[in-house]
């Protein structure tokens, strides 16, 4: 792997976040130790056993194995019901 880390255009700077972070772990994509693991919350129905490399993350493999997204696209705040 690269020693450089791919660059996030809605995330310039993931190690100061915390959302990436050194790591012995295998990627549960790709299953390789690059250094590097995502830290940060994944959505999907599936079940992932462990967390994603930053190559995965930037080249869409992540995503598309495991239908799912790196941010909440519906949303988390709760939306009020409406009154009968």
């Amino acid at each position: 792997m690269s020693a450089s880390l791919p660059f996030f255009r809605y995330h310039p700077d993931p190690l100061a976040s915390g959302s990436i972070r050194a790591a012995a772990d295998a990627c549960a994509c790709c299953k390789r130790n690059t250094g590097w693991i995502y830290t940060a919350t994944f959505f999907t129905a599936h079940e992932v056993n462990g967390r994603f490399c930053p190559w995965c993350i930037s080249d869409g493999s992540a995503a598309e194995r495991f239908a799912g997204e790196f941010t909440d696209s519906y949303g988390t705040t709760l939306r009020p019901c409406p009154t009968w």
